[in-house]
Order: C-alpha cells, then structure tokens, then sequence
C-alpha cells in the first residue's frame, strides 16, 4: 500500500511537471499572439486617429466658414436693426420733445386756470396797504396805487386800483357826466361828505358781475358788464384818511355778490362740413350716414361761466320781501328825545334806519326835532323819505298827534320827501319817559317798476296795494305791526346837508352836524 501510494504520487507529480514545462510554449505563444493583437490595435487606431484628424480639421473649416458666415450675416442684421431703432428713437425723442414743448407751453395757461379754478370759492379779496401815509407821499406826482392781479369768482385777470386826489365835495361838485368823462368807467359816489379817493376794479371782456367795491368801512355796490379790459368804479367814494387803522395800513376790497364770464375755450379751423355729396360717410346713431367733405371752416368755442355768492342773500331778501308785504304799520320809538331836542340846532334832521312798509322798500323817517327851515318855532317837522315811482297814502304820526300824507315820491329832491313842516309841538307829543314814538300806517300803495331811467307811464307796471283789499296785502286783522330799532342811521342815505347823526352802535355819543 505504501508503494502504491508512493507510486500514485510520483505519477502525480510526473503529470504535475509535464504541465510545468507545457506553460512556458503556451505563455510565450499567448505573448506573441497579443503582441500581434496590439500591434494590429495600435495601427488600426493609429489610422482611426489619423482618420479622425483628417474628418475634425475638414469639420472645423466648415463650422469657421459657417461660423464666419453666420457672424456676417448677423452683423449687417444688427446694423440694420440697430440702424432702425436709432431712427425710431430719433423719432420718438422728436416726438416726445414735441410733446414737452407743447406741454411747456400750455403749462402756463394749465396754472393759470386752475389758479381761477382755486379761487372759484372765494367771494372777497382784501388788499392791504401797509404805511399807506408813507406810500402815499412816495408816489411822486402819481395819483393812482394797482394790486397785484388776482383770480376771484372764477374769473382771473383781475386787478383793484385807488386813485387818491384833494379835491372835495361840496356845493360846486361837477355833474356825474363831468366825472365819468374826467374818469371813464366810473359813476360819482352819493354825496355825503368829502372825500378824496376813487376805489377802481379792473376786469377783462366778457366780466359782467355784481359786486362791491370798499375801503375800510365805505362801500357801494355795482353792477356792470365790461366789453374789453377796462376798469369801473366809484369817484370820489371816501375819505382816506377816515379809514387808516392804527397800524397804519387801509384795506380795499373786492366782494364777488354774482358774475357772469363769458370764456372763449378754443378758436381754431373745423376740417369737417356737413354737405351733400357722396364721398367719406360718418355712421349714425340711428345706422344711417351723413355725408361729408373735407373742407376748411372757421371756428371758436366760448363757455359761460357762472357764480353766484348772494344766493342766500337773495333766497332771504325774497323772503323779507314777502313778509314785508303784510306790515301795515311801522313803529320808530326815539329815547331821549328831550336832550335831542335840547341839544339840536334849527334846521337838523335826525333820520331813522331804512324800513320796508307793504312791500315798499327803501322807506325812512325824517324828524326835524326843532323844526325845518320852513316850520313855524316851537313846532316840530316830520318827512317820510321813500323810492321815485311810489304812491303812497298813509297817517304819519308822532306821539299823539295824527296827519294825513297823499303823496307820489318824485325824481327830485324835494318830491322825496313827504310829511309837515309844522307837524305838532313836542311837548305835546312827548311820552313821560323822554322818548317820542314816531310811526307811519299806510292806507294805499302803488309802486312803479321802472324799464328805464324816465319817469313815463309806459314805463312803468302798477301795482295796487290797497288797505280795502287785507286778504292780499295785509293777512290778518289790521296787518302787521313792526318796530324799528331805536338807533340812528350813521350816515343818512341820498339825503342832504344838515342831518344829526351819530354811532348807531354808541347811542350816548355827542351829536354832530354833517
């Protein structure tokens, strides 16, 4: 067993170094077999290599030629682009720029209005003088001070002007035509003590308003339409020196009461006329057509402006007016009127606030305490003052006493005044308390309405305002009665020299003649 297993193993090992000695043929064989392969590899991508080279120059000429096309034809594209936004740039700056300058130049205009705009609210405009004294003494030789311009009541272009003289009213003041041709658009204040300056208001055409001209506390309202720039105002409306403040300044104004501004918005030539004729057709409303034809035709276009401040004024006044139409009986209660009397020269009137009597405005008492220039002595004078055109029949009285006036209020001076020189003696008509009770009960009315200045009857609408008739004048038993405030009127409207007045709101003040 030992020698079979020996045997067995040298047979192994026989077989085992036969194979030993094969490998090396084998490897060798394998070597150069592979060398063959890799030799044969190499050149094969030696060639494809060479081949590639060949196809990756001929591929990158052709990518540089397209390339280089490509660059060409993008480049005279981009110019051309680049040529064409310039000039649509250039356009648009052009139109832009144009745009700007129109803007610019209606800029201007564009403030303008809406600084009229703005002021459309406002009713009054003050203007201050400061140091008016000083002002006035610089003005060397010039006679006339202008506010800078300004907008009110929707209408600009405004402008206010004083004109300061030294010549004073008196019994030699010229004719109103002689100062409205001395100053042109103007009319004469009512003359009612000196004065020495003219309030102005410039205005452009178009400009028809009512409105009130003032400096300090005087004042006259004015309606009047201006036809081109001009001014117009009152002559002669007060005295300066009466309404400096204590700073030394003065204050004009401007109060817009209702204007009415005719505006033109465009002026220009309309390319379109209606006419007839077959070419360009406008479609309608209705599907139809109109047609039309190019043709140049001259055209504007104006707005109305309209502003009315007093409407509040005038809903009351309405409404005044109408309860004034039911008073039958005014009553005027002077206090003290034993040191009126004591204290009052011959010939001086003292005069009530102005009154509404049946729907007749404008009515005031005029009570001469020691008599009028006419009157008996010891006898006292009392005149009911009302407008021109009114008839009026009523029983004036004072105190006790009782007269009968039957009188139509004239266009002179002294047909607007109706009562009796030697009315009654006062101290027959004075009341225990020192006060005298004046009143005036009217009977018949009849007011004209004048269409002009003369005083024709075709000119004027009657009304009848009869006392027979209470359902339509006088609602009620016997009307109403109403008292009149027992203050003075400060400055006695339209009524000659040689009236008392004093401070309504200071009733103890010293009494003077003006």
């Amino acid at each position: 067993a030992a020698e079979a297993a020996a045997q067995a193993r040298r047979s192994d090992r026989t077989a085992l170094e036969i194979q030993i000695n094969a490998i090396p043929p084998t490897v060798d064989s394998l070597r150069s077999h592979a060398d063959n392969e890799l030799k044969q590899t190499r050149a094969w991508v030696s060639d494809q290599l060479q081949a590639s080279k060949t196809n990756v120059a001929e591929i990158t000429e052709r990518l540089q030629a397209n390339v280089e096309a490509m660059c060409l034809a993008s480049k005279e594209d981009t110019m051309a682009r680049c040529e064409a936004l310039r000039k649509l740039v250039e356009e648009r700056h052009a139109q832009a720029t144009a745009r700007f300058d129109k803007i610019d130049a209606e800029l201007p205009v564009l403030r303008k209005e809406v600084y009229i705009v703005s002021g459309l609210p406002t009713r009054r405009v003050n203007w201050v003088i400061a140091d008016v004294n000083k002002v006035v003494e610089d003005m060397a030789g010039a006679r006339s001070l202008f506010s800078p311009r300004f907008a009110c009541g929707g209408v600009g272009d405004l402008q206010l002007e004083i004109r300061i003289g030294s010549r004073t009213r008196g019994e030699d003041e010229p004719a109103t035509a002689e100062l409205a041709r001395r100053i042109p658009g103007a009319q004469a204040a009512a003359p009612v003590g000196p004065a020495d300056t003219s309030v102005m208001l410039w205005a452009p055409r178009g400009f028809h308003a009512v409105f009130r001209l003032g400096l300090g506390s005087a004042h006259r309202r004015i309606e009047h339409v201006f036809d081109s720039r001009s001014c117009h105002g009152v002559l002669d409306l007060t005295l300066l020196q009466r309404h400096i403040r204590k700073d030394g300044s003065i204050v004009v104004y401007l109060e817009i009461l209702e204007v009415k501004f005719l505006k033109e918005l465009n002026s220009g030539v309309s390319t379109k006329k209606v006419s007839p004729g077959d070419r360009d057709m406008i479609p309608m409303a209705t599907g139809s057509a109109v047609p039309v034809m190019e043709e140049a035709v001259g055209c504007s276009l104006f707005a109305n402006h309209y502003c009315n401040h007093r409407l509040f004024e005038q809903v009351h006044d309405e409404v005044v007016s109408m309860k004034n139409r039911m008073v039958k009986r005014v009553e005027w209660r002077v206090d003290g009127a034993v040191a009126i009397v004591r204290n009052s020269p011959p010939g001086h009137a003292v005069a009530s606030v102005p009154f509404d009597l049946a729907g007749i405005a404008g009515l005031q008492f005029q009570w001469y305490p020691t008599g009028h220039r006419s009157s008996t002595p010891g006898f006292m004078g009392l005149f009911l003052c009302g407008p021109r055109g009114t008839y009026l029949k009523c029983v004036l009285h004072c105190g006790k006493a009782a007269r009968t006036v039957d009188h139509t209020f004239g266009d002179t001076a002294s047909s607007l005044h109706a009562g009796r020189a030697n009315f009654a003696r006062f101290e027959h008509c004075v009341d225990d308390d020192g006060s005298l009770l004046l009143a005036v009960e009217v009977v018949d009315a009849r007011q004209g309405m004048p269409a002009n200045e003369s005083l024709t009857a075709s000119n004027y609408l009657v009304l009848q305002r009869s006392a027979a008739s209470p359902g339509r004048f006088f609602p009620g038993k016997g009307g109403e009665v109403r008292e009149l405030p027992t203050i003075w009127a400060e400055v006695p409207p339209d009524l000659p020299a040689g009236f008392l007045t004093r401070n309504a709101g200071s009733p103890d003040k010293e009494l003077r003649a003006d």
